[in-house]
Protein backbone atom coordinates (compact mmCIF):
# COMPACT_ATOMS: atom_id res chain seq x y z
CA UNK A 1 0.00 0.00 0.00
CA UNK A 2 1.09 3.11 -1.23
CA UNK A 3 1.67 6.24 1.31
CA UNK A 4 0.06 9.48 0.75
CA UNK A 5 3.13 12.27 -0.39
CA UNK A 6 3.95 14.35 2.32
CA UNK A 7 4.20 17.55 0.45
CA UNK A 8 0.67 17.51 -1.75
CA UNK A 9 -1.50 18.81 0.96
CA UNK A 10 1.87 22.34 0.18
CA UNK A 11 0.90 22.26 -3.49
CA UNK A 12 -2.41 21.81 -3.77
CA UNK A 13 -2.75 24.56 -1.19
CA UNK A 14 -0.45 26.73 -2.80
CA UNK A 15 -2.19 26.00 -6.20
CA UNK A 16 -5.65 26.81 -4.49
CA UNK A 17 -4.31 30.12 -3.51
CA UNK A 18 -2.94 31.39 -7.15
CA UNK A 19 -6.41 30.39 -8.46
CA UNK A 20 -8.39 31.99 -5.57
CA UNK A 21 -6.47 35.33 -6.01
CA UNK A 22 -6.82 35.48 -9.68
CA UNK A 23 -10.22 34.61 -9.72
CA UNK A 24 -11.10 36.90 -7.07
CA UNK A 25 -9.19 40.01 -8.00
CA UNK A 26 -11.23 39.42 -11.66
CA UNK A 27 -14.29 39.31 -9.69
CA UNK A 28 -13.22 42.67 -7.77
CA UNK A 29 -12.45 44.32 -11.16
CA UNK A 30 -15.45 43.34 -12.97
CA UNK A 31 -17.90 43.88 -10.41
CA UNK A 32 -16.57 46.64 -8.62
CA UNK A 33 -16.72 44.35 -4.99
CA UNK A 34 -16.03 46.35 -1.38
CA UNK A 35 -13.04 46.67 -0.55
CA UNK A 36 -13.18 45.62 2.96
CA UNK A 37 -14.25 41.66 0.67
CA UNK A 38 -11.27 42.00 -0.94
CA UNK A 39 -9.15 42.19 1.73
CA UNK A 40 -10.91 39.40 4.01
CA UNK A 41 -10.61 37.10 0.70
CA UNK A 42 -6.65 38.54 0.31
CA UNK A 43 -6.51 37.38 3.78
CA UNK A 44 -7.30 33.88 3.23
CA UNK A 45 -4.87 33.97 0.38
CA UNK A 46 -2.44 34.68 2.36
CA UNK A 47 -3.31 31.88 4.86
CA UNK A 48 -2.86 29.23 2.18
CA UNK A 49 0.23 30.79 1.13
CA UNK A 50 1.59 30.69 4.57
CA UNK A 51 0.39 26.72 5.51
CA UNK A 52 1.53 25.91 2.00
CA UNK A 53 4.84 27.37 2.39
CA UNK A 54 5.61 26.69 5.81
CA UNK A 55 4.12 23.00 5.44
CA UNK A 56 6.85 22.38 2.56
CA UNK A 57 9.64 23.88 4.32
CA UNK A 58 8.65 21.87 7.60
CA UNK A 59 7.22 18.68 7.42
CA UNK A 60 4.96 18.33 10.53
CA UNK A 61 4.12 21.88 11.16
CA UNK A 62 1.95 20.96 13.59
CA UNK A 63 -1.93 22.86 12.56
CA UNK A 64 -0.77 23.90 9.21
CA UNK A 65 -1.85 21.30 6.59
CA UNK A 66 -0.75 18.33 8.78
CA UNK A 67 -3.14 15.44 10.48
Amino acid sequence: MKTFPTKYPSYLAILFAVIYFISETRYHITYNQFTIQLVADYIVIFLLLFAGSVHLKIVKGIGLLSK
